[in-house]
Formats: structure tokens, sequence, C-alpha cells
């Protein structure tokens, strides 16, 4: 009897062993599949019975191919841990999220037309006279965009010009708005596709009725792209470009101003937005940054 009773036992333990030798260690493995700010992720992993995904930015979730959209472009470690009876297992990986580009830069305008009213600025001219007849503005994480409507064979170089902490007792004034107080100013030609445009900064220290501009970012710095002209009406053309927003050397108000000037071939202005039907300065427009 004690020794059916001692192999008895003796079974048990080699069934208990069996069975613990039998629950492996999970393998924690999974791919994704970015779209924009969205992401598939596909779980591969084995011997798992639960999941814990860490998206990285505050959020989480315990579905086995969970589709996640991120708020905002950037880098995210997404924690993944796999959970069986053998025990958990933890892997990170880094995913680069990036929204996709408000405007696409190529000539085509229908886009403009699907950027939310209150993150849209635009102007049209109030002098019949002005090469420049209407600008729209708006923005991304990444680029700050512009549409401009002029009239292509008046206009040689445009300047830029951005008041880059929406404090008009800061920066340089000029004769064009009112109030002005720019930080920088962008200078290039429309012939060039504005690839040749020089960055100015105006100096902290400079009277702000100074031309005090010095020079930051030289020709072919790439902080600007522009499509090419597109004919609305004889000699009317539209074109749209992007400028860089961290090429821009500071760091940009919530809102910003905005206003643009044209020469001819003289170096004479003949254009300006925004503008007054009467001549007198008008103030930058107002862009809300995104």
């Amino acid at each position: 009897m004690k020794n059916c009773i001692r192999f008895s036992l003796i079974g048990i333990l080699a069934f208990i062993l069996l069975s613990c030798e039998k629950a492996e260690m999970p393998m924690a493995l999974f791919d994704y599949q970015i779209d924009g700010i969205t992401v598939q992720f596909t779980n591969y992993s084995t011997d798992a019975t639960t999941y814990m995904w860490d998206f990285g930015d505050g959020n989480t979730s315990t579905e086995e191919n969970p589709l996640h959209v991120y708020a905002e472009s950037g880098n995210y470690i997404i924690t993944f841990t796999a959970t069986g009876e053998g025990g958990s297992k933890t892997i990170k990986e880094m995913l680069k999220i990036q929204k996709p580009a408000l405007i696409q830069i190529d000539g085509n305008f229908d886009d403009w037309d699907n950027v939310p009213a209150e993150a849209l600025a635009s102007v049209t001219t109030l002098d019949e006279e002005s090469a420049l007849k209407e600008m729209k503005a708006a923005s991304d994480d990444n680029y700050i965009y512009i549409y401009l409507v002029l009239e292509e064979s008046k206009v040689f170089p445009i300047d830029i010009f951005i008041n880059a902490d929406n404090n008009s007792s800061t920066g340089g004034n000029t004769w064009l708005w009112d109030p002005c107080g720019a930080e920088f100013l962008l200078e290039g030609f429309i012939s060039a596709n504005l690839e040749d445009v020089t960055v100015f900064n105006f100096p902290a220290d400079a009277a702000q009725d100074d031309w005090a501009w010095t020079e930051v970012l030289g020709p072919g710095s790439g902080i600007i792209k522009m499509s090419s002209p597109k004919t609305i009406n004889g000699d009317i053309v539209a074109i749209e470009m992007y400028i860089i927003k961290e090429m821009i050397p500071a760091t940009l108000a919530p809102e910003i101003g905005i206003g643009i000037f044209s020469s001819d071939e003289n170096w004479s202005d003949n254009g300006v937005l925004p503008n007054t039907a009467t001549g007198d300065p008008a103030p930058l427009m107002t862009l809300k940054l995104q």
C-alpha cells in the first residue's frame, strides 16, 4: 500500500513537472503600417493570451491588433507586453509619426478649399493698381503655406515680412504696414521660383525705424518651395509656396503677422498685401499657427 502511494505521488509530481515544462515563455512580436497619423498594429506573438500596448502618447490598449490615431507628429516609443502561462515578455520600438502635408505645392489649388476656416487667413487687394491681388496663408506642423495671385509681368522680386513674435514693439517697421514689427524678411524672384530667396533678420538692438536687416540665410537654402505660376486670366497668375518653419531661426508665437510687397524690374514697389483703398498702411495679416 505504501508503495502504491509513493508511486502515485511520483506520478503527480511528474505530471506537474511536465505541465510546467509545456508553459513556454511568450515571444512578443508585432508589425505595423503607418498611414499619416494612423497606425495599424498587427500582433505576431506566440504563447501569449493577453496583451498590453503603450503607444507612447499617454494612451494604451489591451486589444490584440489595435488601430491607433496620434494627435500630433513626433517620435513615439511603443511598449508592447505579451503575457501567457509562461510569463510576460516586453519589447519596445520607436515610431516616427508625420502628419500629411496640409497643402501640396503642385499648382493645383483645390486643397486650399479644404483648409478649416479657423486655420485660414486671407486678404484681397483694396488698391486696383496693386500688382498683388490676393493672398491666403495657412500652416501645419512643418510649414507656413502662402497662396498668392499677382500680375506676373509687373512682379520681379517679392518680399515676405514675418512678425514672428506677434509683438509690434519689437522688430523692424516699414512704411508699408502699421503696425509691423517684423523680425524676418524673405526676398527672392518669382522668375527663379523663389529658389534664390535670401532670409534677413532684424537685429534686436536696432531702432525699429532703421533699415537694419542682416542676412542669416543666403540664396539656395531651400527654405521656400514654390509652384509654377498658373494662369487665371491674361497676365494674372496664381502661385503657392511653403516656408519651412524650422528653418526660421526663431521660436514662432502661436500667432504671427505676414505681409508681402512686390517690386518691378527697377526695384520700385508696385504691390502690397494687406493694403487699404486710401493708400494708408494696413496692419499685417494675422495667421494662427497650427
